[in-house]
């Protein structure tokens, strides 16, 4: 009896023995080389693109551990070796693998690299990254299995290559139209923008002025831009010498009209003279002058037998009128010791002109105050007229008071 016992119990270990050996997964790999060069057009000064290898670049190899044996054994992870190039842009990698090989994803990291290029004006460098790939490759036992890779250019999004263009010319103007009317001269401290937009429909301008030469100079970016280049010369303000129509006018003051040149298509490195001429093109017309004199002159005493007139010094005589735009304008004339003025005012769109004559007090004015001669303060009202003027007209306008609106005695 008890050896049947113990010839059940060790049939039992044995069968238990044989089941467990069954189950169990059987390792049966080998190893595989993965390698390759890695490349990228890290030196553009050229201009042309051709990689070259890079040394430091990563490179990452991953496979499922299940993948290695013949029965699942439930314990699935994923398992990885890095390499990295060598001065050549080579690495060299070796994986386990199985006699039919297993796939394996290499994924090459994101590089940062100082890229070497032309921005327009001359060898520049800028420190770029460059997007990661990845590939799925199969290796089998003793197989040495070849993944190359490039990177190119193929940056990651927003990395622009500053690469530039030189806008530049001469702005001249048609100040001086006295002895050389319709020779321009150069129009010295001119703005000008250049505008363009965006890939993204943004956008952009630069500014800048031109010298005394009227020369100038401007650098554009000429990467990462939707169409044209668009030049706009400012308003330009500036003295100007000319003749009205009956006399000369030297150093004027005025504003010629804005102008623009578009469609200016740019590359990297060209050079585009744009030059631009204001010519005579007034933002308003010249004025053409008139000129206003006269005297202005009143009684100083109330002495019967001395009643006469005497010039007043020092008046200050106010002129208006309205431009072509609506807006006031205005200017002044002082009497001189014998009670004389004279002054040229613009006569463009209204002739109109208004004058005033101020208040004028006379502090030594002689009356008879009924028992005596004295010595007293007379006050002029302030006196307001308009006058018509045509152009190249010089027009008298002479004023004169002989009743004062108040007297005081001293």
């Amino acid at each position: 009896m008890k050896k049947s016992i113990i010839s059940m119990l060790f049939i039992a270990a044995l069968f238990s023995a044989c089941e467990e050996t069954e189950t169990t997964s059987v390792d049966i790999t080998g190893s595989g080389t993965i390698r390759g060069t890695v490349t990228a057009d890290t030196d553009q000064s050229d201009g042309l693109s051709e990689s070259e290898p890079v040394s430091g670049a990563i490179i990452r190899v991953s496979w499922d551990s299940e993948d290695l044996t013949v029965v699942s054994d439930g314990d699935s992870r994923t398992e990885s070796r890095v390499g990295v190039t060598n001065a050549d842009g080579v690495y060299v990698i070796s994986v386990p693998t199985i006699k039919e090989g297993i796939t394996y994803e290499v994924d090459f990291d994101e590089l940062e690299r100082e890229i070497t290029f032309n921005d327009g004006s001359g060898i520049t460098t800028k420190k770029v990254a460059f997007n990661s790939s990845s590939r799925n490759i199969v290796v089998k036992t003793g197989e040495t299995v070849v993944a190359d890779y490039d990177y190119a250019s193929d940056y990651k999004t927003n990395t622009i290559l500053d690469k530039f263009a030189t806008i530049f010319g001469t702005v001249v103007v048609d100040s001086e139209q006295l002895s050389t009317k319709g020779i321009p001269e150069n129009a010295e401290g001119a703005e000008l923008t250049i505008e363009w937009n965006n890939s993204n429909g943004v956008p952009n301008s630069l500014t800048t002025t031109t010298d005394a030469s009227g020369a100038y100079s401007i650098q554009v970016p000429t990467e990462d831009i939707t169409g044209n280049f668009t030049a706009i010369f400012k308003e330009y303000t500036t003295n100007v010498d000319y003749n009205d129509g009956f006399r000369n006018v030297m150093g004027y003051s005025t504003t010629f009209q804005e102008g623009t040149e578009t469609n200016i298509a740019l590359s990297a490195g060209d050079m585009e003279e744009v030059n631009y001429s204001y010519a005579s093109n007034f933002k308003t017309a010249l004025p053409i002058f008139a000129r206003i004199k006269g005297n202005v002159e009143v009684r100083t005493n109330n002495i019967p037998g001395q009643l006469d007139e005497d010039p007043v010094s020092g008046a200050i005589l106010r002129f208006t009128w309205d431009d072509e735009d609506g807006i006031q304008r205005g200017a002044s004339a002082t009497t001189d010791a014998n009670g004389n003025y004279s002054i040229e005012v613009p006569v463009t769109f209204d002739n109109t002109i208004n004058l005033v004559v101020p208040e004028i007090i006379i502090t030594n004015y002689e009356f008879n105050n009924g028992t005596n001669d004295v010595i007293g303060t007379a006050t002029y009202n302030e006196f307001n007229t308009t006058i018509f003027l045509s152009k190249g007209q010089t027009q008298t306008f002479d004023y004169s008071d002989t009743t004062p609106n108040n007297v005081e005695e001293n």
